[in-house]
């Protein structure tokens, strides 16, 4: 249910300098998981008959189940929370008086109420409902002699929007209250017109927020359910994000049993082939809301046990238990758990503990988030998370998961785009308080504003993208083709509020320290800034630079820079020591040319077995087997911990399905996304750059576009 409105309040203290107010405020009830909420104003305090200003604007939170309170105020954003075991909405109104919106009297049944006809109230067609109340409470200790309510209801259906529609609605009940006396008289008159009211419940997850609660970063986070769709349907789905966003919600809700609290924000992406849906879990109240402490006391014959544990963590462990757990009693750094139900002749005193009892019924109990997550997992690995929308004039299209991700961020605000994309190790600093100059067009453009991260990943995701500027105020991202010290002088401006990165292309390599390459390099260039030599080697166009040696204290200017088409695993023997520290070795990691899914394999692939090899070993004779055109590979370590597979997948696998494999990881191969050598290979994945490949090579006034790709390409892949 869910009833909206305004409250009219007159104080007639004498008739002829009457004062008047007006508040608004809306009550909503979710049945099932009995959550209330509730908006309203609370006054300054006041006894003159001057009138008094509004506090503060509220909203109250209620589980009928958990008995947990959310009291959010909306002026400042914060949030407090308590236990308490009955709550009643009521309206607040000057000089400490109020009325209980759950009075029946106020809004129950017609019982007692006598018809007297039909009328008109705002153009509307009314029934007339009224009763006289004796006795009448307008707050605690303000009992009136009587009042008198009257109820307005419609004699037709009333439609709020295009799609609900409600049967003898209230639009008015006013509240007649006369003071005692000798003769009664008219003291207050209270006016309720209802704006909105519906028995249907809708975005329920925006009536009952309550993440301003949840501030700290380990009270939520964030996770990802991935969604394989055909490429029509991704087309088709984007104008319905609305309806996937609802079925979502209602379909983990039910699955889980989650309240509409614990899912306060929901993201839609899309890929070519996939669709995206991040969400925000906030976890529960605190454990000992569900606790009476019994000071002093401990269990005679508790079920079982934990060792070196904090008082939280063992609250914890008895909400989860799967075994219902009746309470804990913690001794020291022991806890101790019974799954009895006991009384107090079950306790015995002991001065070292504290038994907590479990107060609220296992079955309301709210899951920590641990506890969703689990299930969320079960679900997806066991093909039971799907839904299904149906688009207006197309086929019912349905949403089954393929994959979760956890703990993407912790926090409201925490969440990180692409948890396998590192952005912050694909670029190093090169000028703080800079930026680039907009007006050298050649080879800067404007993406216009945008998050810092989207910036940064526009880069890595166009192949001639070298440098980024970013300013922090204003959102503005600039992008070049030059690269650190290659980007002149005039085009950069001052500015305090911004800074421009450069890529790293060390990430690329690993360094092996206290050895060179002890065969004569294929190329010797003149660079002693570690990052360009890494450049160098990532662009040469001319062999497959596979490692290099940067000697920035060469005597010789130019031997700073040493590239060699051999791989450190290809030649081990012709490496040797550098005893005068001049030198150090950078060979190709070729781990990042490629995404991994852990707990993962391919089902019946064609394959290549390797044993006893490091997964970046596996990795190199992927990218290296040409012949075998190799896709990816599955990586498996078994036990003990020395024994290890390798299955290099070859082409003609790419329709096979992953399946669960605890031990192993499934790799695929993004083409040499990390480096690049000349044109075969590209240094950007197949999502994000598919909207944006032709920014550098256009270099034309395409601005607005990607401007507005950016901001709605905001995504979470893994």
């Amino acid at each position: 249910m869910w009833i909206e409105g305004e409250l009219l309040y007159t104080m007639r203290e004498s008739t002829a300098n009457p004062y008047s107010y007006a508040t608004t405020f809306f009550v909503a009830y979710d049945q099932k998981s009995k959550h209330l909420a509730h908006f309203y104003n609370k006054w300054e305090e006041g006894t003159s008959s001057k009138p008094v200003p509004v506090k503060s604007n509220f909203i109250d939170v209620y589980g009928f189940n958990d008995n947990v309170l959310y009291t959010i105020n909306q002026d400042y954003g914060n949030c407090s929370m308590k236990r308490t075991n009955t709550y009643v909405p009521k309206v607040y109104m000057p000089r400490g008086k109020e009325l209980i919106l759950s009075s029946p009297d106020f809004l129950g049944s017609n019982e007692g109420f006598h018809y007297f006809g039909e009328s008109e109230e705002r153009n509307i067609p009314v029934s007339v409902f009224e009763k006289k109340v004796e006795g009448f409470l307008l707050g605690p200790g303000m009992k009136s002699a009587f009042a008198v309510i009257t109820r307005y209801y419609t004699n037709d259906e009333v439609w709020y929007d295009s799609n609900t529609r409600e049967q003898q609605v209230p639009i008015r009940i006013t509240v007649r209250v006369y003071s005692k006396g000798n003769v009664a008289q008219l003291s207050e008159v209270l006016t309720f017109n209802v704006a909105y009211f519906s028995t249907e419940l809708t975005s329920a997850e925006k009536l009952f927020d309550v993440s301003s609660c949840f501030l700290d970063k380990s009270m939520s986070r964030w996770f990802q359910i991935n969604f394989p769709v055909e490429a029509y349907n991704i087309f088709v789905s984007m104008g319905y994000t609305g309806e996937i966003k609802d079925t979502f919600l209602k379909t983990v809700r039910t699955l889980t049993g989650i309240s509409s609290l614990r899912i306060p924000k929901v993201l839609i992406d899309f890929d070519k082939d996939q669709m995206y849906v991040s969400a925000l879990l906030l976890e529960r109240p605190p454990y000992f809301y569900d606790f009476n402490v019994n000071e002093n006391k401990r269990f005679k014959s508790p079920t079982s046990s934990l060792g070196l544990t904090t008082p939280q963590d063992c609250a914890k462990s008895c909400l989860e238990s799967i075994e219902i757990c009746w309470g804990f009693s913690y001794c020291g750094v022991t806890c101790y758990l019974t799954s009895k139900t006991y009384s107090d002749n079950d306790l015995i005193e002991d001065k070292d503990c504290n038994v907590y009892k479990r107060v609220i019924n296992p079955e309301n109990t709210t899951p920590t988030s641990d506890m969703v997550i689990s299930q969320l997992y079960n679900l997806v690995s066991t093909g039971n998370l799907f839904f299904s929308v149906k688009p207006s004039d197309n086929d019912m299209i349905t949403y089954k998961a393929l994959e979760l991700f956890n703990d993407l961020a912790s926090g409201i605000n925490g969440l990180v785009y692409r948890p396998s994309d590192d952005l912050d190790s694909k670029f190093t600093v090169f000028k703080y308080t800079s930026k680039f100059d907009k007006s050298e067009e050649q080879n800067t453009k404007d993406v216009g504003r945008v998050f810092f991260d989207d910036c940064k990943r526009a880069c890595v995701n166009l192949e001639m993208c070298e440098s980024l500027s970013f300013c922090g105020l204003t959102g503005e991202c600039l992008l070049s083709t030059k690269h650190g010290n290659e980007i002149p002088d005039d085009h950069i401006k001052k500015d305090s509020q911004c800074i421009i990165l450069t890529r790293n292309y060390v990430v690329s390599y690993e360094r092996l320290p206290g050895i060179t390459s002890g065969s004569k390099p294929k190329k010797s260039l003149a660079i002693k800034d570690l990052n360009n030599c890494a450049k160098a080697c990532s662009t040469e166009k001319d062999f497959d630079c596979k490692s290099f040696d940067h000697c920035p204290q060469s005597t010789e200017s130019d031997l700073t820079c040493l590239l060699h088409e051999t791989h450190f695993l290809d030649a081990k023997d012709t490496f040797v020591g550098d005893k005068a520290s001049v030198c150090g070795h950078y060979t190709r990691d070729y781990i990042f040319d490629f995404k991994k899914t852990d707990g993962k394999k391919e089902n019946g692939a064609k394959i290549v077995e390797l044993q006893n090899v490091t997964a970046k070993a596996c990795a190199k004779q992927c990218v290296d087997n040409a012949d075998f055109n190799c896709q990816g590979f599955d990586f498996c370590q078994g036990t003990p911990l020395g024994q290890s597979s390798c299955f290099l997948i070859g082409k003609g696998n790419s329709n096979l399905k992953l399946i669960d494999a605890p031990v192993c990881a499934h790799y695929d191969y993004l083409g040499g996304n990390s480096v690049g050598t000349g044109d075969k290979k590209k240094r950007y994945s197949s999502g994000l750059a598919a909207g944006l490949s032709f920014f550098f090579i256009a270099l034309g006034a395409v601005v607005g576009v990607v401007a507005f790709y950016m901001y709605s390409s905001r995504r979470v892949k893994n």
